[in-house]
């Protein structure tokens, strides 16, 4: 008989006697390690979420500054970084044209939210005149150029928008003139028929992917068709390309220099004809 039953009490060292039972030590170290783990998780919380942090801004910075990016225009991969008002574009060393980086292109609804604050109605006379020189311009070249009638039978407005002005104007002046827009004017009329002309005014700098936008232009028009394109040029800047009216549009990510157009052109089979206006250049298939 152990010693203290029989007055009813327990030795102090009793524990150190009787063994546990299985069940009950399974159970108090599922305890201990529940209750270690929780106490584990409130001091190590804050820690836990600054080095989170950390990691997602140091991962952050080098995407930004050490992962390559091919030029949009050349393919080159000799970019030079610009960071302003909180967007990071590209310089091309080798065309010189300026980009976007894609992860900072807005959003499908930012971009129609931005395009239909735009004044494009031919009620305004100043739209109307600006639209008419830009249509004189690229006659006069049909005019002169060798072996041409005096105008194209045939005119497709690339990015027309949600009020297709550009395709009215030329319907008024007699002009088979059809509109075609990502957003607003996505079907053709006839997705066979081909063009003897295309006109792209003021919609080449939303081009996202310049490239692969050229060639669907290209597949469009008839062989020795012409493409002519109205953007305002990387060389036409009279500040820093942070300070350029021109980038201030949201939706403008892509910004050309007359030798980044003639490569662009030249992936999707379009000979560069050269500067014909102000800021109007002109493309012909190749036959």
């Amino acid at each position: 008989m152990l010693p203290g039953l029989i007055s009813g009490t327990l030795p102090r060292n009793i524990h150190r006697t009787l063994p546990l039972s299985d069940a009950f030590n399974q159970d108090l170290q599922r305890n201990l390690f529940l209750r270690n783990l929780a106490r584990g998780k409130r001091l190590n919380r804050h820690l836990y979420l600054m080095y989170v942090g950390s990691f997602c801004l140091k991962l952050k910075l080098f995407f930004i500054f050490f992962m390559k990016t091919d030029c949009p225009f050349c393919l080159s991969q000799r970019i030079r970084k610009i960071e302003c008002s909180s967007l990071v574009y590209g310089n091309c060393e080798v065309c010189g044209g300026f980009f976007l980086f894609s992860r900072y292109f807005p959003s499908s609804q930012k971009s129609r939210e931005r395009y239909e604050h735009h004044n494009n109605e031919l009620s305004d006379p100043g739209y109307r005149n600006y639209l008419q020189n830009f249509i004189d311009t690229f006659l006069d070249f049909f005019r002169t150029d060798a072996g041409l009638r005096s105008r194209p039978a045939s005119i497709l407005d690339w990015g027309s928008g949600p009020v297709p002005s550009l395709t009215t104007l030329l319907q008024e002046q007699g002009f088979e003139a059809y509109p075609y827009d990502l957003h607003y004017q996505p079907v053709l009329p006839d997705a066979a028929v081909r063009f003897e002309a295309i006109v792209c005014l003021e919609v080449a700098e939303h081009f996202l992917s310049p490239r692969d936008e050229f060639r669907r232009m290209a597949d469009f028009l008839l062989p020795s068709g012409y493409l002519v394109v109205g953007t305002h040029p990387a060389e036409s800047m009279s500040c820093d390309f942070e300070k350029w009216w021109y980038r201030s549009d949201i939706t403008h990510v892509s910004f050309y220099s007359e030798k980044s157009l003639e490569i662009v052109g030249a992936s999707a089979d379009l000979v560069f004809r050269g500067k014909i206006g102000q800021f109007e250049y002109v493309f012909q298939k190749k036959g």
